[in-house]
């Protein structure tokens, strides 16, 4: 630790002190007092704001998109159809060409005439796919 001459009573004091301790003379300014810890405590809140809201925005972006696939996931279970009936009522539903909704219907009366079971035909086994398959969807 290096030693300095006090100005006012001349004796060794340590650089480090902010006072005299001979005559009691202010040597430095105290970091609290020349501005220092105000300017500490700003950009620490600053940063602590900024983080805040970055932290923030994140969350709730994955809340809207947790909602938006929950309300796809709604949509889809809510147009899936269970029998011929429904299907057919539901081409509606569908962004579909008139030549593909009316391809889906005449396929539909096929299978129905044919005994097929309504979970084997075509239409049901693209749906299931469709709402398994996140890619597709998404599409």
């Amino acid at each position: 630790m290096a030693l300095m001459k006090c100005p006012e009573c001349g004796k060794d004091v340590s650089e480090i002190a902010i006072r005299c301790p001979h005559c009691g003379f202010l040597l430095k300014v105290p970091f609290y007092k020349n501005g220092t810890l105000l300017k500490s405590v700003i950009a620490i809140l600053i940063t602590t704001l900024v983080i805040g809201f970055i932290c923030y925005y994140q969350y709730e972006r994955k809340q809207i998109e947790q909602a938006q696939n929950d309300f796809n996931e709604f949509l889809i279970n809510q147009h899936k159809p269970h029998t011929y009936k429904e299907a057919r009522q539901r081409l509606v539903y569908w962004d579909l060409s008139a030549q593909e909704a009316l391809s889906i219907f005449y396929s539909l009366n096929d299978d129905e005439e044919k005994g097929v079971p309504f979970e084997e035909t075509v239409l049901y086994k693209h749906w299931y796919e469709y709402t398994q398959n996140p890619e597709i969807r998404s599409k």
